[in-house]
């Protein structure tokens, strides 16, 4: 049996992370072959787990350097499994998360990454808001990010750890963008990846454009961009984001909802070039995500 090592990064997102850790518990994977990391990025935030008898197969780590990618190296350093596992704290792994991973591993030899399926769910079973409407359109686009890009969000990634041993870890300057980053690099050196719509873990969906602006603006602050590409993005923001139309999730909703969806697109695009113009003309500091 292969060992697999899942690294979580948490952010003081304790009430969330006990579900992550409990799906994780309920695998359909011999126990005694994983190994959790859990790494807490606020070192002033006490762990109410780290005396749980619950948890205490459980590898707690704390980083002081601000950033989940600083995070995640910490939890690279203590790992000790074939196989690295990434997910978040606010997810929940499906129970054959890990034994679906492992078997394509196997199955197919030539791949040394995976990126699974981020599924969404939402609070409410009857109507969605505008947010969790906007999200079902466009966010977590993994078999996207895998296909064009060769990359896979760290939400649900999977990785042999020698890939890590031979390019190096996350680059950690960076507050987002930075899976996108080491994708490129691992893609440069022909490590493959694939993506397996059986490796799921599931995403609450935000449930308030508030929630979505602060998340836009933290990604956009979060990712190194110089003055002249920050101003050629601010003038191609201008731009509607047409190609956007050819990844939306329908889902059957009406052309009016693509369209708002579309529209709401459309002012991210702008909201995040002139946060990037904040950020690097008027030094406002890049945020967490």
């Amino acid at each position: 049996m292969k060992t697999v090592s899942v690294i979580i990064p948490t952010y003081r997102d304790w009430e969330r992370l006990s579900k992550c850790l409990n799906a994780i518990k309920k695998q359909r994977y011999p126990a005694e072959f994983i190994q959790v990391i859990v790494i807490n990025n606020d070192p002033f935030d006490d762990n109410p787990f780290i005396n749980s008898d619950e948890y205490k197969n459980v590898k707690f780590l704390v980083e002081g350097k601000v950033g989940s990618y600083a995070a995640r190296n910490k939890g690279l350093n203590y790992a000790k499994g074939e196989i690295i596992a990434f997910t978040d704290s606010d997810c929940v792994p499906d129970e054959f998360w890990i034994s679906n991973a492992v078997r394509h591993f196997e199955e197919n030899s030539k791949c040394t990454r995976i990126g699974g399926k981020i599924e969404l769910f939402f609070k409410g079973n009857v109507s969605k808001t505008l947010a969790e409407f906007y999200e079902q359109s466009y966010a977590f686009r993994q078999k996207e990010f895998v296909q064009r890009q060769g990359m896979a969000a760290t939400a649900n990634m999977f990785s042999y750890k020698k890939v890590f041993d031979d390019i190096s870890y996350f680059n950690d300057s960076l507050m987002s963008g930075g899976d996108a980053e080491w994708g490129v690099r691992a893609n440069n050196k022909g490590y493959r990846i694939d993506y397996c719509d059986s490796v799921t873990v599931y995403h609450p969906a935000r449930e308030s454009m508030k929630q979505i602006f602060i998340k836009n603006r933290r990604e956009a602050s979060g990712k190194i961009k110089n003055k002249r590409k920050v101003l050629i993005n601010f003038v191609m923001s201008l731009l509607p984001p047409l190609k956007s139309l050819m990844y939306i999730r329908y889902h059957g909703n009406s052309i009016y909802k693509v369209l708002i969806a579309f529209f709401i697109r459309y002012l991210m695009r702008i909201d995040t070039a002139i946060e990037q113009i904040r950020v690097v003309f008027f030094n406002k500091k890049a945020e967490r995500l």
